[in-house]
C-alpha cells in the first residue's frame, strides 16, 4: 500500500473538521464535473510541470518541517528552566548554563558575584 493511500486512510479514520469534509466533497464534485483532471488525464508535458510543482511543494514542506524542529530544538535547549526544582530533573537535552547558573541565585550581596570572578568591587 502506499504511503498516500495510508494517509488517506488515517485521514478519513480520523474526526474531521465540517471545513475539511465540506472541502473534499466540494473537490469530488469538482472532480466528477470533470473540471479538475487526473494526472492520468492530461498531456505529458502538463503531467511533468504538474509532477514538477509537486515535487517543489513537498520539498519546501519538508525544509519548513525541519526548520521548525531545528528552531524548536534550539529554543528547548536554550531556555532555562521555569524553577529552581526543574534544574534538578534531567531534561534529556545539553542544558546552556549561560542563562541560568544555580549559584548566581544563592548570592547574598551583588559583590559576591564580582569576587567570584576576582574583580574589584
Amino acid at each position: 500500500m502506499s504511503k498516500a493511500r495510508i494517509l488517506f486512510d488515517d485521514f478519513k479514520k480520523k474526526e474531521a473538521k465540517p471545513a475539511k469534509i465540506k472541502e473534499r466533497q466540494r473537490y469530488q464534485r469538482r472532480k466528477k464535473e470533470e473540471k479538475i483532471k487526473s494526472i492520468a488525464a492530461v498531456s505529458g508535458r502538463t503531467a511533468r510541470a504538474i509532477r514538477r510543482r509537486w515535487k517543489d511543494a513537498s520539498a519546501k514542506y519538508r525544509d519548513t518541517l525541519k526548520e521548525s524542529k531545528r528552531l524548536f530544538t534550539l529554543m528547548e535547549n536554550n531556555t532555562p528552566p521555569s524553577s529552581p526544582e526543574a534544574a534538578d530533573q534531567p531534561t534529556g537535552g545539553s542544558q546552556n548554563n549561560y542563562f541560568y547558573s544555580p549559584e548566581d541565585t544563592n548570592t547574598a550581596t551583588p559583590s559576591s558575584s564580582r569576587k567570584k570572578c576576582g574583580r574589584k568591587e
